[in-house]
């Protein structure tokens, strides 16, 4: 039973084989052991740790299933054999089955257990160590590695516990979080219901109101149309008569037909006014959040589909271009709005303010769409419906860059510039501060990086305005809100000895 036993014997591990292999010489081990043995050798050769015979290549290694089985049921016990404690064979009766010697020595080099004899024969060379001090060795590192894996277990079990809790909180937080939000975009729809059956309410309402109004003061003024051509020919028969005493006392008689002040008000427009200019910011709020609750690929799609694209560099890019291509709007200088220290020139593609007088070019013709006191001017072109992309370059930041209606005050003083009435948007750009106007009202913006570029979005029909410094997304500088109800003109205006050229 012994000899059998020893027979089912890996020689490197001295254990009873664990998925036995046979290599090319006939000869048996554990596949882990062989392959941790073949690992430390030092040479291009694969040697047999028992015959010590040499292999160019790296043998295959055969299953050996017969030896596995055997080994395997000795290890369940069914064999009956004899062991240790530890349910394993026991050391004592570990003999070399070469020489049938004690195995008392440890080959480092190998990594095996050898007996005396092995040692001069096929060990000399190499470093040994008595299989009591390996024993140790092993051991203290085994220990250590134990006590190492113990820390890492504990740190994991902790690890593993803050992540259940921080998961248990999350899920939770997530669960009260969107339970606000749709509570809140419940609320909003409703309110938003609620809105638009009250406005059209208010439209039906008031529209009704002001009709009834209107066809009363048009009865009113066609009764009193008829009343002065009833006075007309009385007064004209009258002048016809020759008797005059007649005259006198007939013209006494004549009463001047009067009309009471009934004009229809027109608050209904204000009241629209309002609305449509709170749903436009409304709308782009909705973006905004569209925007924040899209996935990156949606986000993707959206920017190339229906806006300025982000970027990452400092100018237009041509991926950039390619994208703002659908909506860039050539745009050139009007110079019938110029005022008179504004030089166009570059067909009109350039605007520069120079200190000189309309006598020095010669005399300027009297415009009614010129600039007078501001130095301001026009593009030639309308934008109106749609989405619509420009840029411009300026040479020193100190300029007014925006839009305005046509029905902008001509002759009005610089305190009037751009932005300070109802009917313009502009971007203040001086050195690297910026604010944003409209009626007179300034939004300053915190950004600090200075630029000679701006692009500007316009997207009518949504009400939005964008400012983007280099023409780049993630410069966004400022978006005005409104509804639009006039085509609009990009316009300018230009601080002393500055120049803009459009892109």
């Amino acid at each position: 039973m012994n000899r059998m036993l020893e027979n089912l014997k890996c020689a490197i591990c001295l254990e009873l084989f664990r998925n036995a292999v046979t290599i090319p010489c006939g000869h048996n081990f554990c596949q882990e052991c062989i392959e941790r043995h073949w690992q430390g050798e030092e040479k291009k050769k694969y040697e047999c740790p028992k015959c010590r015979k040499e292999f160019d290549e790296k043998p295959i290694l055969n299953r050996n299933g017969e030896l596995s089985e055997m080994a395997e049921m000795i290890l369940a016990g069914d064999a009956g054999v004899p062991s240790s404690p530890t349910g394993l064979p026991s050391q004592s009766t570990r003999l070399c089955e070469r020489h049938h010697k004690e195995l008392d020595l440890y080959c480092k080099t190998h990594r095996i257990c050898i007996c005396s004899i092995c040692s001069i024969q096929q060990c000399e060379a190499h470093k040994k160590m008595t299989v009591e001090e390996a024993k140790k060795i092993m051991e203290q590192k085994l220990m250590k590695q134990s006590k190492e894996v113990d820390h890492q277990k504990q740190r994991t079990e902790q690890k593993i516990t803050e992540l259940q809790s921080n998961m248990d909180k999350r899920r939770n937080l997530t669960e009260q979080k969107t339970k606000w939000i749709l509570d809140k975009f419940n609320h909003l729809l409703q309110s938003l219901e609620k809105s638009r059956q009250s406005t059209e309410k208010l439209i039906e309402g008031e529209g009704q109101r002001l009709s009834a109004q209107e066809q009363m003061q048009l009865q009113q003024l066609e009764e009193y149309a008829e009343a002065m051509r009833a006075y007309h020919v009385k007064t004209n028969a009258l002048f016809q008569t020759q008797d005059d005493v007649h005259f006198i006392q007939e013209a006494q008689s004549i009463e001047q037909p009067q009309m009471e002040r009934s004009d229809v008000p027109f608050e209904m427009d204000m009241k629209l006014d309002e609305v449509t200019n709170l749903l436009s910011r409304i709308l782009g709020l909705t973006g905004a959040l569209e925007k924040t609750t899209m996935s990156e690929e949606s986000q993707e799609t959206k920017d190339g589909a229906e806006g300025p694209p982000s970027s990452h560099t400092t100018r237009t890019s041509a991926a950039e271009a390619e994208v703002f291509r659908p909506y860039y709007h050539p745009l050139s200088f009007d110079p019938r709005t110029a005022h008179k220290y504004i030089c166009i020139s570059h067909n009109d593609q350039k605007a520069e303010h120079k200190l000189i007088t309309p006598s020095s070019k010669g005399g300027l013709p009297e415009e009614p769409e010129r600039f007078e006191y501001c130095w301001q001017v026009l593009c030639k072109e309308q934008l109106e419906d749609g989405r619509h992309y420009w840029e411009a370059d300026f040479s020193n930041p100190w300029i007014y860059i925006g839009v305005a209606y046509k029905s902008i005050e001509r002759k009005a003083t610089m305190e009037m510039k751009l932005g300070m009435d109802a009917v313009s948007w502009c971007l203040e750009v001086e050195d690297d501060r910026y604010s944003a106007w409209h009626n007179g009202e300034q939004n300053k913006i915190s950004h600090r990086e200075k630029f000679k570029r701006i692009g500007i979005f316009l997207n009518y029909h949504d009400g939005s305005l964008a400012f983007y410094g280099d023409g780049r997304r993630d410069k966004h500088l400022h978006t005005f809100h409104h509804a639009f109800t006039e085509p609009l003109y990009p316009a300018f205006l230009i601080g002393e000895d500055v120049s803009v050229t459009l892109k």
